[in-house]
Parts: structure tokens; sequence; C-alpha cells
């Protein structure tokens, strides 16, 4: 899971997304539970790269938002 630097965003711009976005987190949690095999986290503070893999895994079987474990996610990562 790609967790960046604490300095990367203040405290504020994070309080101001989960207000805007309640449900990022979960979208998130689901995005990277189905397709962590396709999704490439960049060198650079918050670059994610999907990779064209994802097309010929599409139709593979997902696991639904009833069954991720939200609580294994950070709340400041920005991929949640």
């Amino acid at each position: 899971m790609y967790d960046p630097p604490s300095n990367c965003r203040p405290p504020e711009f994070w309080d101001r997304e989960n207000v805007i976005c309640p449900e990022k987190r979960i979208a998130w949690a689901w995005v990277w539970e189905n397709l962590w095999f396709c999704i490439c986290v960049d060198k650079k503070p918050e670059g994610i790269t999907v990779l064209n893999e994802w097309k010929s895994r599409w139709d593979l079987p997902h696991i639904g938002l009833s069954k991720i474990d939200i609580a294994a996610y950070s709340e400041r990562s920005t991929a949640l």
C-alpha cells in the first residue's frame, strides 16, 4: 500500500477531502483489492500508473465492497 510522506499534504487537505468525498476510502480500497496487480506506484509522490494488464484481467472474480476490510487502509493514504 502506498502511504505518502507526512509532509506531502497538510492535515487541512485530508480533512477537506474527507468532507467532500466520505466514500473515498472504500472506493480506493475496492480499487486496490481488485486491481492491485495492474497498479504501479511511481517513485514521485502520489504517482500511480495503471498498467495495460488490467484489460486482460478485468473479467476475473472481484471482491465486493462488503468483504473489504476498510480498517486495513491508512486514513492519510492518497490511495484512499
